[in-house]
């Protein structure tokens, strides 16, 4: 597996400077952009092959499992369905439950009073400042 990442890196070193070098419409740089997108494609197809060869000398269920999972047939094993249980056997019921949860988090705490937008806070003089001021710290530190 090295060698392929060795090789792959060295197609795209090639590639990126023969862009720098001559620029998007060259022939050396669409040669080399041609070259890495095949080389992709191999190695893509050559991790599929070794993939399934693996999963063919393992369990056969194991096997089919994982390409159902790969082309995405399995809702079974989402990891909702692994949350599913006695006390929750559907998705609604599992968030209830979950809300139940959340809420009962937060059940002792005391309301909040209920602010009015006419109430004014004083704010002490000594706190306040300028936008110039601001910008005088903060170009300084």
């Amino acid at each position: 597996m090295d060698d392929v990442i060795a090789w792959m890196k060295s197609s795209i070193s090639k590639r990126q400077k023969s862009l720098h070098k001559y620029g998007r419409n060259s022939q050396a740089y669409r040669f080399w952009r041609n070259k890495v997108q095949r080389d992709v494609k191999l190695a893509r197809r050559k991790s599929y092959a070794n993939s399934v060869q693996k999963l063919k000398s393992a369990n056969p269920s194991r096997w089919w499992k994982e390409v159902k999972s790969i082309g995405g047939l399995s809702s079974r094993e989402s990891w909702v369905h692994q949350l599913l249980s006695e006390v929750n056997p559907t998705c609604e019921d599992l968030a209830e439950s979950y809300n139940g949860y959340l809420v009962g988090l937060t059940s002792h705490f005391k309301p909040l009073l209920e602010c009015t937008d006419d109430q004014e806070t004083e704010v002490p003089n000594y706190l306040l400042v300028n936008i110039g001021q601001v910008y005088s710290v903060l170009r300084t530190s």
